[in-house]
């Protein structure tokens, strides 16, 4: 039996006093009465509980100093984790024999990048970004008829709020003020969620357009200014 089973132990943080029922190589295990709580060994007999027994209590409370293994695996695992990743990446693994397939590592060992490849490289991103410049100008001649469209004024039905009046748009997006509470949405198919109008069919298929138009602008956009 080790020597501090059935010894009398008080938890630092709670105060409550417990006794030892079991102790192995990683752990301990004090029951509280009302509760069992396992705590790591014998690092917790360092500052998370104390020893009653005064000769124990001494003789254990630099074991912390002492931690096996357990105490730091999550530790251990995130060095070895990093340091798998530095090896793939920088091909570090080329030539050595995978233990699982028993296959030589034949990855390439990154290499900069040559005069010609970087050339290539801008030619593509000039090209692309002329093509994005006349994406966005056929979207916006042809966002010109949708802007002209306005709904404020218009009176919507909505079952749960009622009759109510569009008092703002922008794009695709309304605010209605309804008898007792003003109220924002968007105009899409895709949202059943709505007003509806009295031409509710052609007004959601054209706002829904309209939406797409602005959304797809706003991705040009931040594809050009990366």
């Amino acid at each position: 039996m080790h020597e501090l089973i059935n010894e009398i132990v008080m938890s630092t943080r709670t105060r409550e006093i417990g006794t030892i029922i079991s102790v192995d190589d990683v752990r301990l295990e004090v029951d509280f009465g009302d509760k069992r709580v396992k705590y790591p060994f014998p690092q917790a007999l360092a500052g998370t509980l104390s020893l009653k027994n005064r000769v124990l209590r001494e003789k254990y409370r630099n074991s912390g100093a002492d931690q096996s293994f357990e105490s730091y695996k999550g530790q251990y695992i995130g060095v070895i984790r990093e340091e798998m990743y530095c090896c793939r990446t920088y091909g570090y693994y080329r030539g050595l024999v995978a233990p699982v397939t028993g296959r030589t590592i034949k990855k390439p060992v990154l290499k900069s990048a040559s005069k010609e490849e970087l050339e290539a490289a801008e030619a593509e991103r000039a090209a692309r970004r002329l093509d994005l410049e006349q994406e966005l100008s056929d979207l916006e001649q042809k966002i010109g008829d949708y802007e002209e469209l306005s709904l404020t004024g218009v009176q919507v039905e909505f079952p749960k709020y009622g009759t109510g009046v569009v008092t703002s748009q922008t794009g695709n997006k309304i605010t209605v003020q309804f008898p007792a509470v003003e109220k924002a949405f968007v105009l899409d198919e895709k949202y059943s969620a709505r007003p509806s109008f009295e031409n509710d069919k052609e007004i959601v298929a054209a706002f829904t357009e309209y939406g797409r138009l602005l959304d797809r602008m706003k991705q040009i956009k931040r594809e050009m200014d990366k």
